[in-house]
């Protein structure tokens, strides 16, 4: 049923990509971003000598893993992502399963310890947009009022203010709240300050 639902989905591989050097936190970011999601895939990890990788889609990895077996990795102390270990060199071969990236800028990120040099072969997959977004709204130079306008409901909505900015020199009335007097305060600089931008 899996399967048949991952034909279902349209993906577009990438040609895959390789990484990595001395001990250091290494990162790369997928070709293109602009995807429902991404996806990754360890092809292989080559060592030159004994070392480790941890690769993780969520996040920066703080350190390597502690292989002397001093450290507790349980629920409370875990490390997020993939680790892979040799005791000498050599390649070892990726599983072939795609993991979904959860970092934001859709990077994946590396941890490589060891002695000389390890290098890691990677592989990105994008799920493509089926609904292509409109195109934004701007505005016209000529149009300035427009601009104005939406720059007032900006503030408005972050002010969050329901009524419409007030002309310059309204009154406050002093029955009203210290609260009110301050978004009146505050409406009537603003549009002072967008009169001024005409």
């Amino acid at each position: 049923m899996n399967d048949r639902l991952h034909e279902l989905i349209e993906y577009e591989e990438f040609p895959p990509i390789t990484l990595g050097g001395p001990t250091g936190d290494y990162a790369v970011r997928c070709p293109v971003t602009s995807a429902r999601w991404v996806e990754y895939k360890v092809c292989s990890i080559a060592f030159s000598l004994a070392g480790s990788v941890v690769i993780s889609g969520n996040g920066k990895p703080a350190l390597g893993l502690d292989y002397s077996g001093g450290t507790t990795y349980n629920t409370d102390n875990y490390v997020w992502g993939e680790a892979y270990a040799s005791g000498g060199s050599g390649a070892v071969l990726g599983d072939g399963f795609w993991r979904r990236i959860t970092d934001s800028e859709k990077k994946l990120f590396v941890r490589i310890d060891t002695t000389g040099a390890l290098f890691t072969s990677i592989q990105f997959r994008i799920r493509v947009l089926s609904i292509i977004p409109g195109p934004s709204t701007t505005v016209h130079p000529d149009y300035p009022e427009h601009l104005h306008a939406a720059r007032a409901d900006a503030v408005r909505q972050r002010l969050q203010i329901e009524e419409e900015i007030v002309e310059a020199g309204s009154e406050i009335k002093p029955e009203e709240s210290q609260i009110t007097a301050q978004r009146k305060h505050l409406r009537y600089g603003m549009k002072r300050f967008l009169k001024g931008q005409s």
